[in-house]
């Protein structure tokens, strides 16, 4: 999510509340602890989307699966005292939007489709691919991942490892996700 997109939501909700307490006047109170709840959380939120974009180097592609919610849990637990804690609170934001990508499920719609053969590039793994990411964005999401085996699904035991991150974006803090055929994990490098 954008901090454009972020700060536009503070914006709608901030002009919008006038508006709605004046139409439902008991409804909605800006001085009501839930709503101030409601807009610090999501200040929250743009405040680390902030230190995301300080360091472009620290973002993935796959934070473009992440809703409006991720960003408000993780915003929720995200400390900014300290470079650890906002290290940290980048990384757990990476683990919800791997959490959130699909490559298991494409693994195993693929294997069905194909008599158990597996892919031997993951951009065959496109079309069965269900997200919101773009082209673009899937080229890249591919890119931070890397086949671990080809041939056919019955010469690996079920329990097998078949995609994995080739990296972690912050060593420290990040912990690298496997996928099996329905399966996946996240482990540490």
């Amino acid at each position: 999510m954008e901090l454009a997109k972020l700060r536009g939501e503070v914006a709608r909700w901030r002009a919008g509340a006038p508006e709605l307490a004046r139409l439902k006047p008991a409804a909605v109170d800006t001085n009501d602890s839930f709503t101030r709840s409601v807009l610090a959380m999501t200040a929250r939120a743009v405040e680390l989307n902030q230190h995301l974009e300080r360091m472009p180097d620290k973002k993935i592609p796959e934070l473009q699966l992440l809703t409006e919610n991720d960003w408000l849990s993780a915003a929720k637990e995200a400390k900014f005292d300290a470079d650890a804690d906002i290290r940290k609170a980048r990384s757990n934001l990476r683990k919800l939007a791997k959490d959130r990508l699909p490559i298991d499920s494409a693994l195993l719609s693929f294997t069905r489709a194909n008599n158990g053969q597996l892919p031997s590039d993951l951009a065959q793994l496109k079309s069965y691919f269900k997200s919101a990411l773009d082209d673009t964005a899937l080229v890249a999401v591919f890119a931070r991942y890397k086949l671990l085996h080809s041939g056919t699904l019955s010469d690996l035991p079920p329990d097998a490892w078949i995609v994995a991150e080739k990296a972690p974006v912050d060593k420290d803090y990040d912990s690298l996700v496997v996928f099996g055929n329905g399966f996946s994990t996240s482990t540490r490098p």
